[in-house]
């Protein structure tokens, strides 16, 4: 038989997960702690999964000990940095693929995918910019308000879930979730008054700029 323990922290400021003191706490500060966490439970090694910013905190841990994490799993993983060369290939490669090294294949699979891409980052990538950029002012009002908090965090449950379900009164929001499950969810913030603390991990790792040092650092572990 198999045996395995998980552990599963939550990013300092997130949840009960006590918020950081000092500014500039980003994905790499979180790798260190998770790291610490796991040497004083006893662990040597393990494996990592992550999702969402799990994906950057997982990979970030991995590259910077490639030794004790033995495999890493992520479902979310976006590029790490657009680069020049792959942002030409994405705008100009639709009318001169051959130059780019794109296949009739390729033009059929990746076009249709990136309209679709771009229209909804658009529509949906709202709560990021704020988040980014403004964290502390949309924070307080949202800790002011139950209601205003639940709408903010509930409409993610409805669009992420199913686009078409941005079209309906109610937002399909039980067709996939109870309200149990969904106010469980709004509560852990509402009760710990984290939304302000879980924001600003945005704006430390967007403000720094895309192009940090470790989105150019390889993850050697098996991924």
């Amino acid at each position: 038989d198999i045996v395995f323990e998980v552990v599963c922290p939550s990013i300092p400021g997130y949840g009960f997960s006590e918020a950081p003191h000092k500014t500039g706490f980003d994905s790499v500060c979180a790798a260190r702690i998770f790291h610490k966490l796991m040497r004083r439970l006893g662990y040597q090694q393990f494996y990592a999964h992550g999702g969402d910013w799990g994906w950057l905190v997982t990979s970030n841990m991995a590259q910077l000990e490639p030794r004790i994490i033995k495999g890493l799993h992520v479902n979310f993983a976006p590029p790490s940095t657009l680069g020049l060369p792959l942002a030409l290939s994405l705008m100009f490669g639709w009318w001169f693929p051959r130059l780019f090294g794109f296949t009739d294949m390729d033009i059929q699979r990746l076009y249709p995918c990136m309209e679709k891409l771009v229209k909804e980052s658009v529509a949906e990538s709202g709560y990021m910019h704020i988040q980014a950029t403004k964290p502390d002012t949309v924070g307080r009002a949202l800790n002011d308000s139950p209601v205003g908090l639940a709408a903010y965090i509930l409409e993610k449950f409805s669009t992420w879930t199913c686009h078409d379900f941005r079209d309906l009164e109610d937002g399909g929001l039980t067709r996939k979730f109870t309200l149990d499950d969904l106010l469980t969810n709004v509560m852990i913030y509402w009760t710990s008054g984290c939304i302000v603390s879980s924001m600003r991990f945005y704006k430390e790792n967007f403000g720094k700029g895309l192009d940090q040092p470790h989105s150019k650092m390889p993850v050697h572990v098996p991924t």
